[in-house]
């Protein structure tokens, strides 16, 4: 299952996910600008794979190439995870409102 959310209120947010995370390892990726900046996992000895698949750069076939050999990599399952936005909603009312 993936759970990929925006809502109104960050701290109901950072709420769900101690709830949805509470009994798994939990990482934590910071993209600034497209860039990360910064990650933290609850665990020891994790190693983490961040694979952007920017349309800029990777044409169809390299994206799906990308996908496919995630999914039949053995050792990795797919998790949940949420998608936090701060200030997503806010802009976009200003946007509407213009």
């Amino acid at each position: 299952m993936v759970v990929n959310r925006v809502e109104n209120d960050e701290s109901e947010m950072l709420a769900d996910e101690k709830r949805i995370s509470q009994d798994n390892v939990r990482i934590a990726i910071v993209i600034e600008d497209g860039i990360i900046s910064a990650a933290y996992s609850s665990m020891k000895n994790v190693a983490l794979e961040i694979v952007e698949l920017d349309k800029n750069y990777a044409d169809a076939e390299q994206r799906d190439a990308a996908y496919e050999l995630y999914s039949k990599d053995v050792l990795l399952k797919p998790c949940d995870y949420s998608l936090i936005v701060p200030g997503y909603c806010e802009s976009m009312e200003l946007e509407v409102d213009d």
